[in-house]
């Protein structure tokens, strides 16, 4: 999943807009499983990191080719006894990184490991470091300094206690800061073919315009000109479905769920990514998961003062978006799903800082 390397530049001088400090940007995510939990150990972020979801997100603060630096830290408490994790540190590699702290203050020492999973392997260039769904496993050192700190109910071992998805992306020069925007997307067909009985959920902001098209918020992103290259993030979630109980509960129909999308445009490529799920009543639900849902072509946008646009582009599905939709088949006495691989063009405008 390549998001963060550089591509040929593409000049567009009539993007030459005036440069705006932009600084290091992006975030850790890490979400702990029950393996703690069943130590009698609990994670709390230290400010300015927050729970995000499942997740707690630690801020990137700085990119080099050596290290991404995270803000703020975790605290991790069992019974009476606390402890922070401090000055975070990632070593982003092409394969497992290091995950680096300070325990109660004291030096930095690799406390845990990302492990990539073979079909989400990083992204690591000078434009950034990027990693999805990787296993979080604490090192043997971790274990054994966390168990002296915490005295758990069961010492903690050098197993996997999670996982993490980091998007590191560093400053270019002349790099823009996006403010907001919308991107308009629909997702056809499962729009088209289930939206006419079936109202879609919506949430965080997303509405729908009169050609029931998706409307996405943009929350952030970059922007650089030189090199034609966008990291455009979307909050809010959509869910298309067909047969769902009234209650909105997911167990006894078909749906397609994307959250949190994000459009990585490199001059004459990009992609579109979301924290995504699926399900069909006949087989187990398509878990949650950042998935790649489509390719794209989106050619130069059209600058008007600080908006930029892009009109209509080109998308192709890609494999996570067939993944969502691969249970999906047609059966006597419901729509006819017609070609699942269809994917509706995309328009993006943002505003740039």
């Amino acid at each position: 999943m390549l998001r963060c390397l550089p591509l040929a530049a593409v000049a567009i001088g009539a993007l030459a807009l005036p440069a705006s400090a932009a600084a290091d940007s992006g975030s850790a995510d890490l979400t702990f499983d029950s393996t703690l939990v069943r130590a009698r150990v609990s994670v709390a972020p230290v400010s300015p990191a927050k729970r995000a979801g499942n997740a707690t997100s630690l801020p990137v603060r700085s990119v080099s080719s050596s290290s991404v630096r995270l803000g703020g830290g975790l605290a991790l408490r069992s019974g009476g006894r606390k402890v922070k994790i401090t000055s975070v540190e990632l070593t982003p590699t092409t394969g497992n990184w290091s995950l680096r702290g300070r325990v109660g203050g004291k030096s930095l020492t690799t406390l845990m490991t990302l492990v990539p999973s073979a079909s989400s392997p990083p992204a690591v260039g000078a434009g950034g470091a990027r990693v999805d769904g990787a296993e979080l496993r604490l090192t043997s050192t971790g274990a054994r300094l966390l168990t002296r700190a915490l005295k758990p109910r069961r010492a903690l071992r050098a197993v996997k206690i999670g996982t993490a998805t980091v998007d590191a992306q560093t400053a270019a020069a002349g790099t823009r800061p996006i403010t907001g925007g919308a991107v308009t997307w629909g997702y056809n067909p499962l729009r088209g073919v289930f939206q006419d009985a079936f109202a879609p959920l919506m949430t965080g902001g997303v509405t729908q315009n009169a050609e029931t098209l998706f409307v996405l918020p943009v929350t952030g992103g970059t922007w650089n000109p030189a090199t034609s290259t966008a990291t455009i993030t979307t909050g809010g979630s959509f869910r298309v479905g067909y047969q769902l109980a009234p209650s909105g509960a997911t167990a006894n129909g078909f749906w397609v769920r994307l959250a949190d999308t994000r459009i990585d445009l490199t001059g004459a490529t990009g992609s579109i990514s979301a924290d995504s799920d699926a399900g069909y009543h006949e087989h187990p639900p398509i878990p949650p998961a950042i998935r790649t849902i489509a390719t794209l072509v989106p050619g130069a946008p059209v600058a008007d003062g600080a908006t930029l646009t892009w009109t209509n582009i080109p998308a192709t599905i890609a494999a996570g978006g067939r993944e969502l939709v691969q249970y999906f088949k047609e059966t006597p006495g419901r729509p006819t799903l017609g070609d699942l691989s269809q994917i509706d063009p995309v328009s993006i405008s943002v505003q740039l800082g």
